[in-house]
């Protein structure tokens, strides 16, 4: 859903349809606070017994760009303690040096590709959605104290322990394995100084570019956005041309939920059939070009 709706506020701009999605996921949590990855709506609406860790904390980020595009202070205050308890949850997660440890019951999606270590995107993500979570709080007057101090514990974490200042990389899991996702969600974290990411930025599309590991625009959204938010906005378009450009010369007349370009025929479900072809988290582009390029 958080894709869908940046694509939306730079298009249609439906408040009520974003406000409805939101409401819909945050009446419908498990006793213990996650909130679900999918919902199906019919008769009535039944939350999909899938849980992902990025998903459910992006019920944070969705409600904090909603109050960015609408400054709905209403909406944030009926969200809130969804948002409070969705986040309990993956606090819990943190081990005793602060890093996310994921377990089995709650696996990250990141890409529909499995070839590369995800755990620190997991960190990477959870200060990204607590460092929104802090400003709701601000705006619904409640007191952030801890939660600014336990950010700042696993920001410390991560500096001291994933990143590797010889070579300039964050590392990810018990092999210290470099990938392009990790750099990019560290970069959308923004725990470095602005020319830190900057050369990060650089550093990855020269190390991982063309990507090997990388499925889905997804994924190129989040590149996209971490090379524009690096202040490498050159990199970011011809990116943009490069990949969506590819769905378009192969006669895409809308973009696909997964598209490597060195295997085309690629399937997260092992089934082309199966692949949706006209998918909502592809169509980022509008937002990317509305927001970044000047």
């Amino acid at each position: 859903m958080r894709l869908q709706a940046l694509a939306n506020y730079a298009s249609f701009n439906d408040q009520n349809l974003v406000k409805r999605c939101l409401y819909l996921f945050g009446a419908l949590p498990t006793s213990s606070g996650r909130i679900t990855s999918n919902l199906f709506t019919g008769s009535e609406p039944i939350p999909d017994d899938t849980f992902l860790y990025d998903y459910g904390l992006f019920f944070i980020s969705t409600l904090y760009d909603y109050y960015q595009q609408y400054h709905d202070k209403e909406t944030v205050k009926d969200l809130f303690l969804p948002a409070k308890r969705e986040l309990a949850q993956a606090l819990l997660y943190l081990n005793e040096q602060n890093l996310v440890e994921l377990k089995s019951d709650w696996p990250i999606y990141v890409d529909s590709g499995n070839n590369f270590d995800k755990s620190t995107c997991a960190t990477a993500i959870l200060i990204y959605a607590l460092k929104q979570f802090i400003s709701l709080g601000q705006v619904v007057n409640e007191d952030m104290t801890d939660y600014t101090n336990k950010l700042q514990d696993i920001v410390e974490a991560a500096l001291n322990n994933l990143y590797d200042k010889k070579t300039g990389f964050f590392v990810s899991g018990k092999n210290k394995e470099i990938n392009v996702a990790s750099q990019v969600w560290m970069v959308l974290a923004h725990i470095l100084t602005d020319e830190e990411n900057q050369q990060l930025m650089v550093a990855s599309m020269k190390k991982f570019y063309p990507f090997k590991d990388i499925t889905t625009p997804y994924m190129y959204h989040h590149i996209a956005a971490a090379l524009f938010e690096s202040g490498n906005n050159e990199l970011a378009i011809k990116l943009i041309k490069k990949y969506w450009g590819s769905m378009l010369d192969l006669g895409a007349d809308t973009f696909w939920e997964a598209f490597k370009p060195d295997d085309l025929d690629f399937s997260p479900y092992n089934n082309l059939a199966i692949n949706s072809y006209c998918h909502a988290w592809s169509c980022t582009p509008i937002y990317l070009l509305k927001k970044y390029y000047k």
